[in-house]
């Protein structure tokens, strides 16, 4: 499944997808087709600096990393240095669920869901 497409499902209400993104930008975080599972933002979920998120940023859709809050503005980058740019709260999807246990950070409110890599139970 597509970045673009997982965008478009999670913004009609799906809660979950699961992609395998390509490209090295957000190595050694995200590999290469590496199987992620995005769930979907509700206004009340809290974002912070290091979630890797699904968002459109210009036009395009990129599954990266949050470098900078300024209220509903966010900043997304690849976890090479390169910035993307800003976007609308509104304007990201969901959120990758990484995982601790096999160096991956669990995001703020997996709490209880599985691992997308190694299928552990996220604590965050």
């Amino acid at each position: 499944m597509s970045e673009t497409f997982a965008y478009d499902l999670l913004r009609r209400g799906v809660e979950q997808v699961v992609i395998k993104p390509r490209g090295n930008s957000m190595e050694p975080v995200i590999m290469d087709r590496q199987k992620v599972t995005i769930v979907r933002l509700h206004h009340d979920d809290v974002l912070a600096v290091g979630d890797v998120v699904l968002a459109r940023v210009r036009g395009n859709i990129y599954l990266h990393k949050i470098t900078a809050i300024d209220g509903n503005r966010i900043q997304i980058s690849n976890n090479h240095g390169h910035v993307n740019g800003w976007t609308h709260r509104d304007r990201i999807a969901g959120r990758a669920t990484l995982c601790s246990c096999c160096g991956h950070k669990c995001s703020p409110g997996t709490k209880g869901r599985s691992c997308s890599t190694c299928g552990h139970t996220c604590k965050g």
